[in-house]
């Protein structure tokens, strides 16, 4: 009973951690066209990561991505993190 409670609580810890950490994106965001960004989420080992703009996935899946701007407008840019073990985590969101 020791043993599934001492794991029960490492994987919370690592999830409370992983769901903090994402909110490391700095926004809202200015860029000027052309400009190329780099934008990232304290990852976790074996998670995947999908990024849209304006609800259009992105190419990266890991933890990071980099994006050049070539439009003028209003847009979201968000990351959603699955862990290796298939637990969704929350969406992160930002104004860029």
């Amino acid at each position: 009973m020791l043993s599934k409670f001492r794991y029960i609580l490492i994987l919370a810890l690592l999830l409370v951690a992983g769901f903090k950490a994402g909110a490391q994106i700095a926004m809202p965001d200015s860029v000027c066209i052309g400009a190329t960004k780099h934008y990232w989420i304290n990852g976790l080992p074996g998670s995947t990561y999908e990024w849209k703009i304006d609800g259009v996935i992105q190419a990266s899946n890991t933890f990071e991505i980099y994006q050049t701007w070539n439009l003028p407008g209003d847009f979201i840019l968000t990351v959603q993190e699955t862990s290796a073990d298939g637990c969704i985590g929350p969406i992160q969101s930002g104004h860029v």
